[in-house]
């Protein structure tokens, strides 16, 4: 398996954690020096995105991840990973459909690939 395809099945893991709320497994995908960015300028470190996450009432049903593309570095250590991802569940009661475009970043660190950066930008 490639790096690319590494990445590629790393990102379903995460976001399946993140479908199921498994809030360890999630966590532990993101580096201690994590950072989350949204198009409206708000930034959160992992302890904030993570709290975040816990304390909202979104439940994902399901989630498709759809034109992926990675950049591999020359070290193999660290790829940077775009992509569409669509979320339909509900929150407030409501049924709701969230689209956006997000870039990744991920990091090989002790041999294990960890998130060290995420930026959405909801359509």
């Amino acid at each position: 398996m490639n790096i690319s395809q590494q990445i590629e099945k790393e990102l379903r893991r995460y976001y399946d954690y993140f479908q199921h709320k498994n809030w360890v497994e999630f966590a532990d995908f993101l580096a201690d020096d994590f950072t989350y960015y949204t198009d409206k300028c708000s930034i959160q470190n992992k302890q904030e995105f993570v709290q975040f996450l816990i304390h909202d009432d979104w439940q994902v049903l399901e989630h498709t991840i759809s034109d992926i593309h990675t950049i591999v570095s020359s070290e193999n250590d660290m790829t940077v990973v775009y992509y569409s991802i669509v979320f339909k569940g509900i929150t407030a009661s409501q049924n709701a459909t969230v689209k956006a475009i997000e870039t990744t970043v991920f990091s090989l660190r002790n041999n294990s690939w960890k998130i060290v950066h995420c930026h959405t930008s909801n359509l």
